[in-house]
């Protein structure tokens, strides 16, 4: 396991089986991390479904509807649209935040 020296002797200590010392040490510790490799996720799955909406020529969706203003020269709705895919990107991050900070609390802020 790769946990520092200290929670694995205090896992041993307690007697702990290999499941038990997953649960309640490993997964605890690991957690944090996980977290912030989900949010960089979720951020740059939002820039690659947008851009592969402009460019797979799919017929709906945020990344199409800019190209198609765009070349409309309809500036107004193009911005609109980027503006829209920002909204959804911070919203995603904020609730991602809001259960991040409900379930792993015990993270550093």
């Amino acid at each position: 396991m790769f946990l520092s020296k200290n929670f694995n002797a205090v896992g041993q200590i307690w007697g702990f089986s290999k499941l038990k010392m997953m649960v309640h040490i490993l997964i605890p510790e690991a957690a944090p991390y996980i977290a912030a490799g989900l949010r960089l996720a979720i951020s740059i799955s939002i820039i690659v479904v947008i851009l592969s909406e402009m460019f797979a020529g799919t017929t709906f969706g945020i990344g199409q509807r800019i190209l198609y203003f765009q070349l409309l020269y309809d500036i107004p709705e193009m911005y609109a649209m980027i503006l829209l895919a920002g909204l959804l990107g911070y919203t995603l991050n904020t609730l991602y935040l809001a259960l991040e900070h409900r379930f792993i609390h015990w993270s550093g802020k």
